[in-house]
């Protein structure tokens, strides 16, 4: 115990730890992203089902499968890598870095939706977005919201947007080189993404049609799990009293905005706190600019809800994950118990 007070940072493992054994692990699209790296196309058994068509909608995540051996282990140990990206934050020797870390691992959904859904692969996209928060070279910014937009054509239209709004709200201005760096990279990637579409030479479903055919299986209840899959991110807001510098009911009006959009997917929570994640980290950056001292029993109260609610999702709650991966590790044929 004595230890424990002493390093702070081995009770934020230990804590990352309960919440990895709580939450459980889980692969995600194991079917579709194999076929991808074995060469297949649209025609494929894997794609039968439009539900999974929409893996062809991240032209990066297509161009990496292609180039890995189409063994489904080497693909779930590079996801699985992936998915555990944004642990490097807490490994930097940066204390600002550290703190983005701090606050978009234990303060909001991210790290346990990045583990859940590893063959998504959305743990390198929360480490750019806390990367672009503490950098300042535009060129590194532009650079990581291609990556972004190339790995995630549809969320970035709204990371972007809320990079941009948090930057005004907790800054007070955003500097013209990022506004450019944000809106020039998002413009470019969106005129490869079509480029790419083109040069497939088959058509799919992508993630509009996902959702236009499956919302009203599970729109109704979205809504009745809203409050469980937004509650961690509001927590955030509620209680982190950063301040904003100026439009405020512009910020609360986007809020809102992303929550309605989060609705209409399949993965609520994942969804919500990914395209708002800009705007938590910017909300960090202003309390350590403010030298803010957050009081320990609102650190609490956060870490506690991200520990303890699950995440809302296509499965609905997810927690304790770890049957479904084992039926997935012997499906693959790697082991069964």
């Amino acid at each position: 115990m004595d230890r424990l007070r002493r390093d702070p940072k081995l009770l934020l493992w230990m804590w990352l730890f309960v919440v990895v054994v709580i939450a459980g692990v889980r692969f995600s699209d194991g079917g579709a992203l194999l076929a991808i790296a074995r060469g297949a196309k649209i025609d494929d058994p894997a794609f039968a089902d439009v539900g999974t068509q929409y893996v062809w909608d991240s032209p990066l995540k297509v161009a990496l499968l292609q180039l890995l051996p189409a063994k489904i282990i080497v693909i779930a140990i590079v996801f699985g890598v992936l998915g555990l990206l944004p642990l490097a934050g807490l490994l930097a020797r940066d204390p600002h870095l550290y703190w983005i870390a701090v606050v978009a691992l234990v303060l909001t959904p991210s790290f346990k939706v990045s583990i859940q859904n590893l063959g998504v692969g959305d743990g390198l996209i929360i480490l750019l977005i806390m990367l672009v928060s503490v950098s300042r070279s535009y060129l590194f910014i532009a650079s990581s919201f291609s990556i972004i937009a190339l790995w995630h054509p549809q969320q970035s239209f709204f990371i972007g947007l809320s990079s941009l709004l948090a930057r005004y709200c907790y800054r007070g201005n955003v500097e013209r080189r990022y506004l450019v760096a944000v809106l020039g990279s998002l413009a470019i990637a969106a005129a490869v993404f079509l480029a790419y579409k083109d040069s497939l030479g088959f058509t799919y479903g992508g993630r509009e049609v996902y959702m236009t055919e499956r919302i009203g299986s599970y729109f109704r209840k979205n809504l009745i799990y809203a409050p469980i899959a937004f509650a961690p991110v509001m927590a955030w807001f509620l209680l982190s009293g950063a301040k904003v510098e100026r439009g405020g009911k512009l910020l609360f009006v986007w809020l809102l905005g992303l929550g309605a959009v989060s609705i209409l997917t399949a993965d609520v929570t994942r969804v919500v706190t990914i395209i708002s994640l800009p705007i938590v980290v910017e909300g960090a950056n202003r309390l350590l600019s403010d030298a803010v001292d957050v009081p320990r029993w609102k650190v609490i109260i956060g870490a506690i809800l991200i520990a303890l609610l699950p995440p809302y999702s296509w499965s609905g709650l997810d927690y304790f994950l770890w049957a479904k991966l084992a039926r997935d590790v012997c499906k693959w044929g790697i082991h069964c118990m």
